[in-house]
Parts: structure tokens; C-alpha cells; sequence
């Protein structure tokens, strides 16, 4: 069970008062949002205006929606990334849905669907691709879902993903395959980033009516099903731009940043 945060004494929403729209908490996707999806160093500063609204977010009396994030990376990733974009004060979604993490009790919490038998089926995967193809590279720490990651990008990654479905459809598994731009990713039927963030809102206690979603690929649209109001930033995908309420402008971190002055009202320091 997730415990709703108490809200600030005085506060009956948690929104900019002059915003046009009342949201009480942010959903962001990472990668092709908050940092590019391709590898590399980051500037130092990076997560500094994230991380400086969070702690306004956060402050006694805020009227501000934090933001926590939605993410097919693991768990140690996202606990690293809760740290740097200090956002502490709701769970994040991990592995498309598969877990939860709390950075403010250092917990993460499977979603029921997972079961254990789930988990040794996705395993069994996850071997077999290391098996036949030891020149893939996999991505480490993951339980729920298994994501290829192919520098190449382009046609490569949609040949890549075709020969992990035929795999998948021989076994009949209940898996589904998914692309971004440098990855495909391997998820259940039954688990995605909207199925958790349900459940987490209902724990929550949050009307979903009353969230902002932000994403850039189609394993961010279970979020525009289930949020209020969700945004793209200037390289989200066709499919995801002719669904959002607003498409910024600007690319993932600036465009992420533009997201939240858009909705909120605030504006942040470069």
C-alpha cells in the first residue's frame, strides 16, 4: 500500500493558482524526455531545474504538482535519477509498470501482476537471447522486462524486434514488443505504465483526472489513457504528438521544462 503524502497546511490543490489547469501530480517518462535517448555524458547541471522545482514542489504550503517519473529503466537507475531530480515525495514506475520505487522509504514494491511464474518466463527469455545472440546487448538489472538496446537505431531496431516476437510467438508467451529509438523492450500483455499508475493513484487517493503525463514513444500513450492532460516534447513520436494537449516546441529537457510552465505557470532559471 502506498501512503499519500500529507498536503500542505492551508492547501486544498497542489497547482499554480494562476494555471489554467488544476493537476495534482506529474508523470514523466526519462528517456527522450528528461535525457536524450542516446548514451553519453551529461553537463553537471543537467537535472538542476527538475530538481529546483521539485523542492519548490515540496516546500510547506506549495501549490506546485511534483514530478515523479515513468520509466522502462530499473530500479537502481531510477533511485540514482529520484536522487538527482530530488523527487522524493511520490513513487516512481519502473520497467514500464513491472515495479514501483520509493525513494522516500528506499522501497520497490512489484506490481501483483508479476508473479513469480511471470518472472522465471521472462528470465527464460532474457537466457535464451543471451544464449543464441551473445552479440546483443542486453540491459542489465531488470526482473519484469527484457529491452535490447541497438546503437544503430533506424530499420535496425524494427528487424531486431521482429526476430524477438517470432521468438516470443513460437512460445506462446503473453509478451508484447515495443521500440523506442535505440531499443526494443519486451513486456507482459497484462503490465504497462498506465495499469501501475491506476493503481498507484488509487492508493493515492488522486483523481487521474487531475494528472499531466509527458512522454515521447508509444509506451508512453498508456499514460495519455489514463491521465487528465498529458504533453510531448518537440521529438515525441507522430503518434504520441496527434494525442497530446500540448506538443512544446523545444526537445526533451527544454521541452520538459516548457511542459511545466505551460501547465503550472512557473518559470524556471537556465
Amino acid at each position: 500500500m502506498i501512503v499519500r503524502p500529507a498536503m500542505p497546511v492551508g492547501s486544498a490543490r497542489r497547482y499554480h493558482p494562476e494555471a489554467p489547469m488544476p493537476i495534482e501530480l506529474i508523470i514523466c517518462d526519462n528517456d527522450g524526455c528528461l535525457i536524450p535517448e542516446t548514451p553519453g555524458p551529461l553537463p553537471p547541471d543537467h537535472f538542476a531545474r527538475i530538481a529546483a522545482y521539485n523542492r519548490q514542489a515540496a516546500a510547506p504550503g506549495a501549490t506546485l504538482p511534483p514530478l515523479t517519473v515513468a520509466t522502462g529503466r530499473p530500479v537502481p537507475f531510477v533511485e540514482m535519477l529520484l536522487r538527482l531530480i530530488h523527487a522524493a515525495t511520490y513513487p516512481a514506475i519502473c520497467e514500464h509498470g513491472a515495479l514501483t520505487y520509493s525513494l522516500a522509504d528506499n522501497t520497490a514494491r512489484r506490481a501483483p501482476e508479476l508473479t513469480p511464474e511471470r518472472r522465471a518466463m521472462m528470465n527464460e527469455l532474457r537466457l535464451e537471447l543471451n544464449r543464441d545472440h551473445p552479440e546483443w546487448i542486453t540491459e542489465a538489472g531488470k526482473e519484469g522486462m527484457v529491452s535490447v538496446y541497438v546503437p544503430e537505431g533506424g530499420e535496425a531496431v524494427d528487424e531486431r524486434a521482429d526476430q524477438i516476437r517470432g521468438m516470443i510467438e513460437q512460445r506462446g508467451w503473453p509478451m508484447k514488443v515495443g521500440r523506442t529509438v535505440t531499443y526494443v523492450n519486451v513486456t507482459f500483455n497484462m503490465i504497462d505504465k498506465g495499469v501501475t499508475l491506476r493503481r498507484m493513484l488509487t492508493d493515492l487517493e488522486i483523481d487521474p483526472a487531475l494528472t499531466l503525463g509527458i512522454g515521447d514513444t508509444a509506451g508512453d500513450l498508456p499514460l495519455r489513457e489514463v491521465c487528465g492532460f498529458f504533453a510531448c516534447p518537440a521529438n515525441a513520436v507522430a503518434d504520441l504528438r496527434a494525442v497530446a494537449d500540448y506538443v512544446s516546441p523545444f526537445e526533451t529537457m527544454d521541452g520538459v521544462v516548457d511542459i511545466l510552465t505551460h501547465f503550472t505557470g512557473i518559470r524556471m532559471r537556465e
